[in-house]
């Protein structure tokens, strides 16, 4: 089956078909190859009988030639046990109703070619790198350390938080902890280490301009004409209504008194306050929108403005001022302690294969070892990682690589992975080398061409480059709900609030009530009157159907929320109406009911 892929060059043009990925007959050349496969399609079985056919059609000549990386050290394992099982399947004589695709791969070669292959392969294992991106860079710098630059292998720990929280204290604590304007100017100590990691995680800080040592020392605020204050203050005298993110009169009485004050405590907060003190006044009258524009014009406001702007200068230059001591001091830290952070493992690898001194070494040293690289979960790799693969990958008339991901599952943005780098390199594989992998054996029929009618359409993911491909479902059966002995039409349905109705969402509070209440009443509804009806191809010589019926239970309810307040609402709601909940979520273990009822036995 088919699937959908956007070839135009801004992504929301027209959908054009992906073919699927054959595990037999696609050509895979050298240069790069990419295998799209959406959730529940098989991408590990497709992984690991790859494998076998890359043996079998001779395109590596030994399982130590093919490098598989995969995210996590759990994915590892399984994808090794997994290649080892198809193997010994091989080698085994075949059995009645095999596979297809075992039967398709006995095809690519004579039975005693096969057996020969997979023996070999067998024998050999051991020499299969099954690995995550982490481990195989390790390896390498041990192995080939001396052409990394690295001929001793660094003591490795698990991140270099520690280095960079004490130097960036050390920073705050003696240029502006005495300072409570710049205290105030610089926000918070967490999210300043948060961004200097982040960049620290980069290799090329280029896009980072230089500036002169402790120049945010030198910056001057400036002050607002006292005179323009209290003509700021006469006109919001004059507001007859305020919006609820107005503060009361007597904060806004001080927020004016510390205007007048640039060398007092409240001087900054003041600032930040009252730069949007428009929005304050409700508009919804004549009087109402022309105090608000008077307001904007005001010239406390304008002086305002011109200081918000000095202080954003000045947080730049001191967190560039910070990040420049911080990473000139961090590696030569690491270095001196002979440590290794696993991010550095990446960073160092990178290094030698873009700018080392013996990179082209290196790269043919690797070259000679693997042929091929199958990439797991491309669409979580980062930019560092990506131009690994292509440096050893690409570029050579006799390796490959591949990458089997789905860009729609990109979900570690916050450990510095990046989609874009996935579609940038999508976007250089030729045509005829991409493919899809959409038939997906987790969910039944109607549901699928649920998703399929509401997301098969140009622009749908919201992402340029970043398409829906239509999927089919490969379950032998399929599933509905009956309520009633009549089948529930849609497998999947959209609750719209009628604007009659749109006082009761009017904000949270009521939102909550109402939601929670309304779901809790479909499932007791459902609970009460409904079944799942499942069918099955019929055994032996039926070629009918068999229907197997179940009382739905409350096990069979799943609730997505998005805050922790949603999932309290929503079980406080089911609970009321006496059915069995289990709330899963990230509240404190030690407040949960259950710590309670431990601390009395405890106490007893």
């Amino acid at each position: 089956m088919g699937g959908g892929h956007c070839n135009s060059a801004d992504g929301l043009g027209e959908i054009k078909v992906m073919p699927d990925f054959d595990i037999i007959k696609s050509t895979i050349s050298a240069g790069l190859s990419v295998v799209e496969a959406s959730a529940g399609t098989g991408k590990t079985y497709a992984l690991s009988h790859l494998v076998a056919r890359l043996l079998l059609d001779g395109t590596i000549k030994s399982v130590g030639e093919i490098l598989l990386v995969t995210f996590t050290n759990d994915a590892t394992r399984e994808l090794s046990a997994r290649v080892r099982r198809v193997l010994e399947t091989l080698y085994a004589p075949p059995v009645p109703k095999e596979d297809v695709t075992l039967q398709g791969l006995r095809g690519l070669s004579s039975g005693e070619d096969l057996r020969k292959i997979m023996g070999k392969a067998l024998r050999e294992i051991d020499q299969l790198r099954v690995s995550t991106i982490h481990s195989f860079c390790q390896q390498v710098l041990q192995t080939k350390g001396v052409l990394c630059g690295l001929p001793v292998m660094p003591e490795l720990v698990p991140d270099s938080r520690e280095t960079i929280e004490t130097t960036l204290r050390r920073i705050w604590e003696r240029d502006i902890g005495s300072n409570f304007q710049w205290a105030q100017m610089r926000g918070d100590f967490f999210k300043e280490l948060k961004m200097i990691s982040g960049f620290l995680a980069e290799d090329d800080w280029e896009f980072i301009p230089a500036v002169e040592a402790n120049s945010f020392q030198n910056f001057s605020l400036g002050t607002i004409d006292p005179q323009a204050v209290d003509e700021l203050d006469e006109i919001l005298r004059k507001v007859p209504n305020w919006n609820k993110v107005a503060p009361p009169i007597e904060k806004r009485a001080k927020i004016l008194a510390d205007l007048k004050d640039p060398e007092g405590p409240g001087f900054i907060a003041a600032v930040n306050e009252i730069s949007a003190a428009d929005q304050w006044i409700k508009k919804k009258s004549k009087e109402g929108e022309a105090l608000s524009e008077a307001v904007k014009g005001s010239q406390a406001i304008s002086q305002i403005a011109e200081i918000c702007e000095q202080m954003a200068r000045w947080r730049w230059v001191f967190f560039v001022t910070c990040f420049r001591e911080v990473q000139n001091g961090l590696y030569a830290s690491l270095r001196k302690a002979r440590k290794i952070t696993y991010d550095g493992l990446i960073g160092e690898l990178h290094r030698a294969l873009k700018r080392g001194v013996q990179k082209d070494a290196l790269i043919e040293r690797l070259r000679e070892r693997y042929k091929i690289v199958l990439v797991d979960e491309s669409q979580d790799t980062d930019r560092r990682q990506m131009e690994i693969f292509k440096a050893i990958f690409l570029g050579s008339a006799e390796h490959r690589m591949v990458l089997i991901g789905d860009p729609k599952q990109a979900i570690y943005e916050f450990r510095g992975a990046d989609v874009n780098v996935y579609l940038d390199a999508k976007s250089g594989a030729p045509q005829n080398a991409i493919w899809g992998l959409t038939k997906t054996y987790r969910a039944p029929t109607p549901l699928v061409e649920g998703w399929n009618a509401l997301f098969n359409r140009p622009g749908s993911l919201l992402k340029n480059g970043l398409n829906y491909a239509p999927a089919t479902s490969g379950l032998r059966g399929g599933r509905h709900i009956q309520v009633g002995g009549q089948n529930e039409e849609a497998p999947m349905e959209f609750w719209i609030v009628r604007d009659e109705s749109a006082s009761n969402y009017s904000n949270e509070e009521k939102r909550l009530g109402m939601i929670s209440g309304e779901v809790a009443t479909e499932i007791v509804r459902l609970l009460n009157h409904g079944e799942i009806v499942s069918t099955e191809r019929g055994s032996g010589e039926t070629e009918g159907r068999v229907a197997v019926r179940k009382k739905i239970k409350p096990g069979d309810f799943a609730i997505l929320v998005n805050t922790a307040d949603e999932a309290r609402a929503m079980e406080r709601a089911l609970k009321t109406c006496h059915v069995p909940t289990v709330r899963a979520g990230e509240d404190d273990v030690m407040a949960s009911e259950e710590a309670r009822d431990l601390l009395l036995i405890f106490r007893a």
